[in-house]
């Protein structure tokens, strides 16, 4: 059976080989010493503060081109926070081929996309004279200021009704005299969403649901629910 020689059995803690004198062990460790401090003092691996920052700035080491200093200077301005803030946006267009269709080709421009826009910009547009309207609000505890403000701006009257439990009477009695009955699907309950739309039913008022908040979104919604029911009961309308 062969034995293996164990290639560290006359080497120290720090990887020296124990039969060294201690002259060449002093000139190994002065020869690390100077690796690694030029390690440390090479520009390539220093940010620039701590470059300019450092005191014994005449035995620094510069070997760093200046074809690189740019390349260098500029990955060090971004910034984290810059670069995650630059969503970058690809367009694709149609082109025609050989064949009298259509491809849609990747173009090289990139656009980055604003997250700061204002997301209520422009929504005024659908907004419309309401001529007293009774609006009705079911759900959508966090948009009542926002809503109520809307309506009241444009000649209509606000209401809003959200409980737990569903008082049934005091909901009745809010949908009977509401004109129109808005439901806010992201903060609604099932039961007021059933009882909601059993009762506006019952009583004959137009509805609808929406997702989202915004002047743009509750006038829409106003507007498709007039335009529905007006639809669903022309004939009742005309006779």
């Amino acid at each position: 059976m062969c034995s293996r020689k164990n290639p560290y059995k006359n080497l120290n803690k720090n990887g020296i080989p124990k039969n060294r004198s201690q002259e060449t062990m002093a000139d190994l460790d002065t020869a690390h010493n100077t690796s690694k401090n030029g390690i440390k003092q090479n520009a390539t691996f220093m940010s620039l503060e701590d470059l300019w920052a450092s005191d014994d700035t005449d035995n620094v080491k510069t070997e760093v081109s200046v074809e690189a200093l740019p390349k260098f200077q500029k990955r060090v301005d971004l910034s984290e926070v810059a670069v995650l803030a630059e969503k970058e946006q690809t367009k694709f267009t149609k082109h025609p081929n050989d064949n009298g269709g259509q491809y849609f080709k990747r173009d090289k421009k990139k656009y980055v996309k604003n997250d700061n826009r204002d997301a209520s910009k422009g929504s005024d547009a659908y907004a419309f004279d309401l001529q007293g309207k009774r609006i009705l609000l079911l759900g959508g505890k966090s948009f009542t200021s926002q809503c109520s403000a809307s309506i009241q701006q444009y000649n209509g009257l606000f209401d809003y009704y959200d409980a737990h439990p569903i008082n049934t009477a005091i909901l009745e009695a809010k949908i009977a005299k509401a004109d129109v009955v808005l439901f806010v699907l992201e903060q609604i309950s099932h039961q007021l969403s059933w009882d909601g739309h059993d009762l506006a039913k019952k009583h004959h008022v137009p509805f609808e649901e929406f997702r989202g908040y915004g002047t743009g979104i509750v006038f829409r919604s106003i507007k498709k629910a007039l335009t529905d029911y007006a639809d669903a009961h022309s004939d009742e309308i005309t006779q």
